[in-house]
């Protein structure tokens, strides 16, 4: 099991993913990012800060909520799909999840499969 947020470089996180389905590991990978990543739940002029590098960003959250929301949906569908083409299970989940309630879940549908 992998949890992650896959905000890095995708070329080298996809390669190891593959590298790890070819040894024959049974991959699962838990697509964590957090609440406010997923729903932008901001109005008005926003001041974002990078957690990383700490840069700032002012922005107009009424005017970039389409497009930022478009670009997470394509960031998750991208890994969604790679996962898919590479026999992982991909588990999307945010930080307004109950994790512990998530990943039952996800155990039990994963047992009906088998």
């Amino acid at each position: 099991m992998i949890f992650s947020d896959l905000l890095a470089d995708a070329g080298p996180i996809r390669d190891a993913l593959l590298r790890l389905r070819h040894r024959g590991h049974d991959v699962i990978l838990f697509h964590v990012l957090d609440e406010a990543e997923v729903t932008f739940p901001f109005d008005g002029m926003v001041e974002l800060v990078e957690p990383e590098s700490q840069d700032k960003l002012v922005v107009d959250a009424d005017a970039a909520r389409r497009s930022y929301l478009d670009a997470v949906r394509d960031f998750r569908d991208g890994f969604r799909r790679d996962c898919v083409r590479m026999g992982i299970d991909y588990v999307p989940l945010d930080t307004g999840m109950q994790f512990d309630r998530a990943l039952m879940e996800y155990l039990v549908s994963r047992r009906t499969r088998f």
